[in-house]
Protein backbone atom coordinates (compact mmCIF):
# COMPACT_ATOMS: atom_id res chain seq x y z
CA UNK A 1 0.00 0.00 0.00
CA UNK A 2 2.81 2.40 0.86
CA UNK A 3 4.61 1.62 -2.40
CA UNK A 4 1.48 2.14 -4.49
CA UNK A 5 0.85 5.47 -2.78
CA UNK A 6 4.41 6.69 -3.36
CA UNK A 7 4.31 5.60 -7.05
CA UNK A 8 1.08 7.57 -7.56
CA UNK A 9 2.50 10.62 -5.82
CA UNK A 10 5.63 10.53 -7.98
CA UNK A 11 3.58 10.24 -11.15
CA UNK A 12 1.37 13.15 -9.99
CA UNK A 13 4.42 15.33 -9.33
CA UNK A 14 6.03 14.29 -12.60
CA UNK A 15 9.30 13.29 -10.92
CA UNK A 16 11.40 10.86 -12.98
CA UNK A 17 12.19 7.58 -11.21
CA UNK A 18 15.90 7.92 -11.89
CA UNK A 19 16.18 11.30 -10.14
CA UNK A 20 14.34 10.28 -7.00
CA UNK A 21 16.08 6.90 -6.93
CA UNK A 22 19.47 8.63 -7.01
CA UNK A 23 18.51 10.86 -4.10
CA UNK A 24 17.00 7.98 -2.17
CA UNK A 25 20.00 5.74 -2.73
CA UNK A 26 22.07 8.22 -0.76
CA UNK A 27 19.53 9.53 1.74
CA UNK A 28 17.73 6.34 2.67
CA UNK A 29 19.27 3.24 1.10
CA UNK A 30 22.93 4.12 1.31
CA UNK A 31 25.24 3.04 4.06
CA UNK A 32 23.56 3.02 7.44
CA UNK A 33 24.80 5.56 9.93
CA UNK A 34 26.53 4.09 12.95
CA UNK A 35 24.61 6.43 15.29
CA UNK A 36 21.82 4.52 17.00
CA UNK A 37 18.47 6.28 16.49
CA UNK A 38 17.02 4.97 19.75
CA UNK A 39 19.97 6.46 21.63
CA UNK A 40 19.47 9.81 19.89
CA UNK A 41 15.80 9.90 20.84
CA UNK A 42 16.41 8.96 24.48
CA UNK A 43 19.24 11.51 24.71
CA UNK A 44 16.77 14.13 23.53
CA UNK A 45 14.47 13.19 26.40
CA UNK A 46 17.29 13.75 28.90
CA UNK A 47 18.00 17.18 27.40
CA UNK A 48 14.31 18.10 27.61
CA UNK A 49 14.25 17.07 31.27
CA UNK A 50 17.34 19.14 32.07
CA UNK A 51 15.96 22.19 30.29
CA UNK A 52 12.62 21.91 32.10
CA UNK A 53 14.47 21.77 35.43
CA UNK A 54 16.52 24.87 34.52
CA UNK A 55 13.38 26.83 33.63
CA UNK A 56 11.62 25.81 36.84
CA UNK A 57 14.62 26.98 38.88
CA UNK A 58 14.87 30.26 36.95
CA UNK A 59 11.20 31.26 37.24
CA UNK A 60 11.54 33.04 40.57
CA UNK A 61 13.80 35.69 39.00
CA UNK A 62 11.19 36.89 36.50
CA UNK A 63 7.97 38.92 36.61
CA UNK A 64 4.56 37.26 36.77
CA UNK A 65 3.83 37.50 33.04
CA UNK A 66 7.15 35.89 32.18
CA UNK A 67 6.57 33.18 34.79
CA UNK A 68 3.25 32.34 33.13
CA UNK A 69 4.98 32.11 29.76
CA UNK A 70 7.75 29.96 31.25
CA UNK A 71 5.19 27.61 32.82
CA UNK A 72 3.67 26.98 29.40
CA UNK A 73 7.12 26.34 27.96
CA UNK A 74 7.95 23.90 30.78
CA UNK A 75 4.71 22.00 30.10
CA UNK A 76 5.75 21.74 26.46
CA UNK A 77 9.15 20.37 27.47
CA UNK A 78 7.56 17.82 29.81
CA UNK A 79 5.22 16.67 27.06
CA UNK A 80 8.19 16.36 24.73
CA UNK A 81 10.14 14.48 27.40
CA UNK A 82 7.39 11.87 27.74
CA UNK A 83 6.98 11.64 23.97
CA UNK A 84 10.68 10.98 23.41
CA UNK A 85 10.72 8.31 26.10
CA UNK A 86 7.83 6.61 24.36
CA UNK A 87 9.55 6.94 20.98
CA UNK A 88 12.63 5.31 22.48
CA UNK A 89 10.47 2.38 23.63
CA UNK A 90 9.28 1.68 20.08
CA UNK A 91 8.94 -2.09 19.50
CA UNK A 92 9.04 -2.60 23.28
CA UNK A 93 5.91 -0.72 24.39
CA UNK A 94 2.43 -1.05 22.88
CA UNK A 95 1.99 0.76 19.57
CA UNK A 96 -0.83 2.89 20.97
CA UNK A 97 1.72 4.30 23.43
CA UNK A 98 4.92 4.42 21.38
CA UNK A 99 3.21 5.62 18.19
CA UNK A 100 -0.18 7.23 18.77
CA UNK A 101 0.44 8.82 22.18
CA UNK A 102 4.08 9.68 21.42
CA UNK A 103 3.24 11.59 18.22
CA UNK A 104 0.26 13.30 19.84
CA UNK A 105 2.39 14.44 22.80
CA UNK A 106 5.05 15.77 20.42
CA UNK A 107 2.48 17.89 18.59
CA UNK A 108 1.00 19.06 21.91
CA UNK A 109 4.50 20.03 23.11
CA UNK A 110 4.93 22.46 20.23
CA UNK A 111 1.45 23.84 20.90
CA UNK A 112 2.73 24.57 24.42
CA UNK A 113 5.72 26.41 22.94
CA UNK A 114 3.43 28.41 20.64
CA UNK A 115 1.13 29.36 23.52
CA UNK A 116 4.16 30.37 25.57
CA UNK A 117 5.40 32.68 22.81
CA UNK A 118 1.94 34.24 22.48
CA UNK A 119 1.73 34.83 26.22
CA UNK A 120 5.22 36.38 26.15
CA UNK A 121 4.22 38.74 23.34
CA UNK A 122 0.85 39.54 24.92
CA UNK A 123 -1.10 38.09 21.98
CA UNK A 124 -4.69 37.14 22.78
CA UNK A 125 -6.26 34.95 20.13
CA UNK A 126 -8.22 31.75 19.75
CA UNK A 127 -6.24 28.59 20.44
CA UNK A 128 -8.32 26.09 18.48
CA UNK A 129 -6.21 26.49 15.30
CA UNK A 130 -3.28 25.18 17.36
CA UNK A 131 -5.14 22.29 18.97
CA UNK A 132 -7.00 21.15 15.85
CA UNK A 133 -3.92 19.55 14.21
CA UNK A 134 -3.18 17.77 17.51
CA UNK A 135 -6.61 16.17 17.43
CA UNK A 136 -6.20 15.25 13.75
CA UNK A 137 -2.76 13.76 14.38
CA UNK A 138 -4.11 11.65 17.25
CA UNK A 139 -7.04 10.38 15.17
CA UNK A 140 -5.03 9.63 12.02
CA UNK A 141 -2.23 8.02 14.00
CA UNK A 142 -4.74 5.61 15.44
CA UNK A 143 -6.13 4.87 11.98
CA UNK A 144 -2.71 4.22 10.44
CA UNK A 145 -1.55 2.22 13.44
CA UNK A 146 -4.48 0.05 14.52
CA UNK A 147 -6.73 -0.04 11.44
CA UNK A 148 -4.61 0.55 8.31
CA UNK A 149 -0.99 0.20 9.45
CA UNK A 150 1.40 2.26 7.37
CA UNK A 151 4.62 3.98 8.49
CA UNK A 152 4.87 6.35 5.52
CA UNK A 153 1.24 7.43 5.98
CA UNK A 154 1.95 8.18 9.65
CA UNK A 155 5.02 10.22 8.71
CA UNK A 156 2.99 12.27 6.24
CA UNK A 157 0.19 12.93 8.73
CA UNK A 158 2.59 13.90 11.50
CA UNK A 159 4.81 16.05 9.26
CA UNK A 160 1.91 18.03 7.82
CA UNK A 161 0.22 18.47 11.20
CA UNK A 162 3.43 19.50 12.93
CA UNK A 163 4.27 21.93 10.11
CA UNK A 164 0.84 23.52 10.65
CA UNK A 165 1.57 24.03 14.35
CA UNK A 166 5.10 25.27 13.68
CA UNK A 167 3.83 27.79 11.14
CA UNK A 168 1.45 29.20 13.78
CA UNK A 169 4.31 29.26 16.29
CA UNK A 170 6.50 31.10 13.77
CA UNK A 171 3.91 33.65 12.72
CA UNK A 172 4.26 36.12 15.65
CA UNK A 173 8.06 35.76 15.49
CA UNK A 174 8.42 36.45 11.78
CA UNK A 175 9.00 40.16 12.31
CA UNK A 176 12.08 39.42 14.43
CA UNK A 177 13.91 38.04 11.39
CA UNK A 178 14.52 41.53 10.07
CA UNK A 179 17.91 43.07 10.74
CA UNK A 180 18.21 44.28 14.32
CA UNK A 181 15.35 42.10 15.60
CA UNK A 182 15.46 40.59 19.11
CA UNK A 183 18.14 37.89 19.18
CA UNK A 184 16.16 35.45 21.32
CA UNK A 185 13.16 35.58 18.98
CA UNK A 186 15.49 35.17 16.00
CA UNK A 187 17.00 31.99 17.50
CA UNK A 188 13.56 30.47 18.07
CA UNK A 189 12.30 31.54 14.62
CA UNK A 190 15.31 30.21 12.69
CA UNK A 191 15.21 26.92 14.61
CA UNK A 192 11.52 26.52 13.77
CA UNK A 193 12.07 27.34 10.09
CA UNK A 194 14.79 24.69 9.83
CA UNK A 195 12.56 22.19 11.63
CA UNK A 196 9.71 22.79 9.17
CA UNK A 197 12.09 22.20 6.25
CA UNK A 198 13.52 19.10 7.94
CA UNK A 199 10.20 17.37 8.60
CA UNK A 200 8.86 18.17 5.13
CA UNK A 201 12.02 16.97 3.34
CA UNK A 202 12.00 13.77 5.41
CA UNK A 203 8.32 13.26 4.55
CA UNK A 204 8.96 13.69 0.82
CA UNK A 205 11.98 11.41 0.76
CA UNK A 206 10.15 8.69 2.67
CA UNK A 207 6.97 9.07 0.60
CA UNK A 208 8.78 9.07 -2.76
CA UNK A 209 11.37 6.42 -1.89
CA UNK A 210 11.51 3.32 -4.14
CA UNK A 211 11.85 0.87 -1.25
CA UNK A 212 9.90 0.41 2.00
CA UNK A 213 11.27 1.92 5.20
CA UNK A 214 11.73 -0.18 8.29
CA UNK A 215 10.18 2.38 10.64
CA UNK A 216 11.09 5.14 13.09
CA UNK A 217 14.27 3.38 14.24
CA UNK A 218 15.49 2.84 10.69
CA UNK A 219 19.16 3.86 10.54
CA UNK A 220 19.05 5.58 7.15
CA UNK A 221 20.77 8.93 6.70
CA UNK A 222 17.57 10.92 6.27
CA UNK A 223 15.90 9.32 9.27
CA UNK A 224 18.90 9.70 11.57
CA UNK A 225 19.64 13.31 10.54
CA UNK A 226 15.99 14.36 10.90
CA UNK A 227 15.51 12.72 14.31
CA UNK A 228 18.86 14.04 15.55
CA UNK A 229 17.87 17.59 14.67
CA UNK A 230 14.42 17.14 16.20
CA UNK A 231 16.16 16.02 19.41
CA UNK A 232 18.25 19.21 19.36
CA UNK A 233 15.25 21.49 18.72
CA UNK A 234 14.21 21.63 22.43
CA UNK A 235 17.72 22.80 23.32
CA UNK A 236 17.92 25.44 20.60
CA UNK A 237 14.41 26.80 21.11
CA UNK A 238 14.74 26.85 24.90
CA UNK A 239 18.03 28.73 24.66
CA UNK A 240 16.26 31.22 22.40
CA UNK A 241 13.34 31.45 24.81
CA UNK A 242 15.67 32.11 27.75
CA UNK A 243 17.32 34.85 25.68
CA UNK A 244 13.86 36.31 25.08
CA UNK A 245 13.17 36.31 28.82
CA UNK A 246 16.52 37.93 29.59
CA UNK A 247 15.96 40.57 26.93
CA UNK A 248 12.59 41.38 28.49
CA UNK A 249 14.20 41.53 31.93
CA UNK A 250 16.84 43.96 30.65
CA UNK A 251 14.18 46.08 28.93
CA UNK A 252 12.18 46.23 32.15
CA UNK A 253 15.29 47.22 34.08
CA UNK A 254 16.02 50.05 31.65
CA UNK A 255 12.38 51.13 31.70
CA UNK A 256 12.31 51.22 35.50
CA UNK A 257 15.41 53.41 35.51
CA UNK A 258 13.88 55.88 33.05
CA UNK A 259 10.13 55.80 33.78
CA UNK A 260 8.17 56.39 36.96
CA UNK A 261 6.32 53.14 37.66
CA UNK A 262 3.18 54.78 39.04
CA UNK A 263 2.47 57.50 36.50
CA UNK A 264 4.48 56.53 33.44
CA UNK A 265 6.24 59.91 33.47
CA UNK A 266 10.01 60.08 33.00
CA UNK A 267 12.06 59.53 36.12
CA UNK A 268 14.12 62.40 37.49
CA UNK A 269 17.33 60.96 36.05
CA UNK A 270 15.90 60.47 32.57
CA UNK A 271 14.22 63.87 32.66
CA UNK A 272 17.50 65.57 33.53
CA UNK A 273 19.20 64.00 30.49
CA UNK A 274 16.32 64.92 28.17
CA UNK A 275 16.16 68.48 29.53
CA UNK A 276 19.88 69.04 29.07
CA UNK A 277 19.66 67.74 25.53
CA UNK A 278 16.69 70.01 24.78
CA UNK A 279 18.54 73.01 26.24
CA UNK A 280 21.64 72.25 24.14
CA UNK A 281 19.52 72.08 20.97
CA UNK A 282 17.75 75.32 21.88
CA UNK A 283 21.09 77.08 22.27
CA UNK A 284 22.53 75.59 19.09
CA UNK A 285 19.59 76.57 16.91
CA UNK A 286 18.67 79.70 18.91
CA UNK A 287 15.18 78.47 19.61
CA UNK A 288 13.01 79.24 22.64
CA UNK A 289 12.60 76.63 25.35
CA UNK A 290 10.17 76.75 28.27
CA UNK A 291 9.52 74.53 31.26
CA UNK A 292 6.48 74.12 33.52
CA UNK A 293 6.78 73.20 37.18
CA UNK A 294 3.49 71.62 38.27
CA UNK A 295 2.55 70.83 41.86
CA UNK A 296 -0.69 69.24 43.13
CA UNK A 297 -2.45 71.55 45.59
CA UNK A 298 -3.20 70.29 49.12
CA UNK A 299 -1.86 66.85 48.21
CA UNK A 300 -1.12 65.93 51.84
CA UNK A 301 -4.73 66.64 52.66
CA UNK A 302 -5.84 64.26 49.90
CA UNK A 303 -3.63 61.53 51.36
CA UNK A 304 -4.82 62.17 54.90
CA UNK A 305 -8.51 62.29 53.96
CA UNK A 306 -8.86 59.58 51.32
CA UNK A 307 -5.72 57.47 51.81
CA UNK A 308 -2.42 57.10 49.97
CA UNK A 309 -3.94 54.88 47.28
CA UNK A 310 -6.33 57.73 46.45
CA UNK A 311 -3.36 60.10 46.33
CA UNK A 312 -1.68 57.75 43.85
CA UNK A 313 -4.86 57.77 41.75
CA UNK A 314 -4.76 61.58 41.72
CA UNK A 315 -1.17 61.56 40.44
CA UNK A 316 -2.07 59.07 37.71
CA UNK A 317 -5.01 61.26 36.69
CA UNK A 318 -2.83 64.37 36.57
CA UNK A 319 -0.43 62.57 34.27
CA UNK A 320 -3.29 61.42 32.03
CA UNK A 321 -4.58 64.96 31.67
CA UNK A 322 -1.08 66.25 30.98
CA UNK A 323 -0.64 63.77 28.15
CA UNK A 324 -4.04 64.73 26.75
CA UNK A 325 -2.98 68.39 26.59
CA UNK A 326 0.64 68.30 25.49
CA UNK A 327 2.20 67.78 22.07
CA UNK A 328 4.11 64.63 21.15
CA UNK A 329 7.43 66.50 21.21
CA UNK A 330 6.86 67.72 24.78
CA UNK A 331 7.93 65.47 27.64
CA UNK A 332 6.92 65.13 31.27
CA UNK A 333 8.85 63.91 34.28
CA UNK A 334 7.94 63.29 37.88
CA UNK A 335 10.60 64.93 40.01
CA UNK A 336 9.06 64.65 43.46
CA UNK A 337 6.14 63.23 45.37
CA UNK A 338 3.48 65.37 43.70
CA UNK A 339 5.64 67.52 41.42
CA UNK A 340 5.88 67.21 37.64
CA UNK A 341 8.18 69.02 35.24
CA UNK A 342 7.10 69.61 31.64
CA UNK A 343 9.66 70.59 28.99
CA UNK A 344 8.28 72.47 25.97
CA UNK A 345 10.80 72.65 23.10
CA UNK A 346 10.56 75.55 20.66
CA UNK A 347 8.00 77.30 22.89
CA UNK A 348 8.29 80.91 24.11
CA UNK A 349 6.98 81.91 27.51
CA UNK A 350 3.78 83.48 26.20
CA UNK A 351 2.75 80.24 24.48
CA UNK A 352 3.92 78.20 27.48
CA UNK A 353 1.61 80.20 29.75
CA UNK A 354 -1.31 79.39 27.45
CA UNK A 355 -0.38 75.69 27.60
CA UNK A 356 -0.13 75.87 31.39
CA UNK A 357 -3.55 77.53 31.57
CA UNK A 358 -5.11 74.76 29.49
CA UNK A 359 -3.54 72.17 31.78
CA UNK A 360 -4.80 73.94 34.89
CA UNK A 361 -8.32 74.22 33.49
CA UNK A 362 -8.41 70.58 32.35
CA UNK A 363 -7.31 69.38 35.79
CA UNK A 364 -9.60 71.68 37.79
CA UNK A 365 -12.58 71.13 35.54
CA UNK A 366 -13.34 67.56 36.64
CA UNK A 367 -13.16 65.59 39.87
CA UNK A 368 -11.73 62.11 40.27
CA UNK A 369 -14.18 59.38 41.26
CA UNK A 370 -12.29 56.99 43.52
CA UNK A 371 -14.32 54.23 45.08
CA UNK A 372 -17.47 55.98 46.23
CA UNK A 373 -15.75 59.31 46.76
CA UNK A 374 -15.39 62.29 44.46
CA UNK A 375 -11.99 63.85 44.97
CA UNK A 376 -11.54 67.41 43.68
CA UNK A 377 -7.97 68.51 43.05
CA UNK A 378 -6.12 71.37 41.42
CA UNK A 379 -2.55 72.26 40.53
CA UNK A 380 -0.32 75.33 40.70
CA UNK A 381 2.00 75.89 37.75
CA UNK A 382 5.15 77.92 37.35
CA UNK A 383 6.40 78.85 33.86
CA UNK A 384 9.93 79.83 32.84
CA UNK A 385 11.56 80.42 29.46
CA UNK A 386 15.27 80.02 28.73
CA UNK A 387 17.12 83.29 28.89
CA UNK A 388 19.40 84.12 25.95
CA UNK A 389 22.72 82.38 26.53
CA UNK A 390 21.40 80.36 29.49
CA UNK A 391 23.34 77.07 29.59
CA UNK A 392 22.31 75.63 32.94
CA UNK A 393 19.11 73.59 33.00
CA UNK A 394 19.05 73.65 36.81
CA UNK A 395 18.77 77.46 36.80
CA UNK A 396 15.89 77.32 34.34
CA UNK A 397 14.08 74.74 36.48
CA UNK A 398 14.78 76.81 39.61
CA UNK A 399 13.10 79.84 38.05
CA UNK A 400 10.05 77.75 37.13
CA UNK A 401 10.00 76.36 40.67
CA UNK A 402 10.07 79.88 42.14
CA UNK A 403 7.18 80.85 39.86
CA UNK A 404 5.23 77.79 41.01
CA UNK A 405 5.67 78.77 44.66
CA UNK A 406 4.52 82.28 43.77
CA UNK A 407 1.36 80.71 42.33
CA UNK A 408 0.91 78.82 45.61
CA UNK A 409 1.28 81.98 47.66
CA UNK A 410 -1.21 83.85 45.51
CA UNK A 411 -3.97 81.34 46.28
CA UNK A 412 -3.16 78.06 44.41
CA UNK A 413 -4.88 76.76 41.29
CA UNK A 414 -3.01 79.42 39.35
CA UNK A 415 -0.38 79.84 36.65
CA UNK A 416 2.53 82.18 37.35
CA UNK A 417 5.32 83.16 34.96
CA UNK A 418 8.92 83.65 36.03
CA UNK A 419 9.09 86.89 34.05
CA UNK A 420 6.47 88.38 36.38
CA UNK A 421 8.69 87.64 39.36
CA UNK A 422 11.68 89.18 37.58
CA UNK A 423 9.67 92.31 36.78
CA UNK A 424 8.69 92.73 40.44
CA UNK A 425 12.30 92.19 41.52
CA UNK A 426 13.46 94.90 39.16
Amino acid sequence: MAMAGSDGLRRFLGIPYRQIDNVWSFAAQGERMSLDVRTVVLLGSLLAAALALILVCAQSHYARLLRESMNLWVRGLLALLLAQVLFGLRDMAHDLLSIVLANTLTAAAFVGFALSVRRYLGIKSQTWPLWLPVVLIAAMMYVFTALLPGYVARVMVFSLGLSWILALLLRPLAGSLRRGGPVGQQVVAVTVVILIVTVLVRMLLLALGPAPVAGLLDGSVVNTVALTYMSLVPVLTTVGFLLMCNERLMDDTVRLSTVDVLTGAYSRRALTELSERALAEARRYRRPLSVLMIDADHFKQVNDTYGHSAGDAVLVEIMARLKATLRTEDFVGRIGGEEFLVVLPATPEEEAVRVASRIRERIAGATLVYGREEIPFTVSIGVAERDPGEANIDLLIKRADDAMYAAKRSGRNRVFAASAIDAVAR
